[in-house]
């Protein structure tokens, strides 16, 4: 007999008593979240989660965590969210910014350097890698802003 999608989440996870976070404990993608084969196809352990236990998911919405814990799969800890309210918890929460993103090109210093120079963003494009656009969204402090 195969088991139903809610009791493959209730057997996948072990509950941290500190935070009340229920850590997924099957496969993490390299960003730690988890996920669970759902008709033959890849779904998120959180999304899935979230389903199951508080309501269908609508396709255009995030489902965004309160506990910073891209494992978990409690779902008194998550919430359904836009793009941009998914954004703005990564910017207040300070994760995954500047430096430290993993596709990031970027220093502190070039940005620093980027904001003080009086060369054209085309310019300052080409010798740091980055495209013009990237770099006006630097000077307007909408790209790398906790700078």
């Amino acid at each position: 007999m195969r088991l139903t999608l809610k009791e493959r989440l209730l057997a996948s996870y072990e509950e941290d008593l500190q935070t009340g976070c229920w850590n997924w404990t099957k496969y993490r993608d390299r960003d730690g979240y988890g996920t669970i084969a759902v008709n033959s196809r890849p779904v998120l352990a959180h999304r899935a989660s979230y389903s199951v236990f508080v309501s269908p998911l609508l396709p255009s919405l995030f489902i965004c965590h309160e506990c910073d814990n891209p494992s978990c799969i409690n779902p008194k800890h998550l919430y359904q969210g836009t793009h941009k309210d998914n954004q703005k918890d990564k910017k207040v929460r300070m994760r995954v910014v500047g430096e430290s993103h993993p596709y990031s090109k970027l220093t502190e210093t070039d940005i620093l350097s980027i904001r003080n120079s009086e060369l054209s963003q085309e310019k300052l494009g080409k010798i740091y890698g980055v495209t013009q656009a990237h770099v006006g969204r630097i000077k307007r402090n909408i790209n790398w802003s906790h700078i």
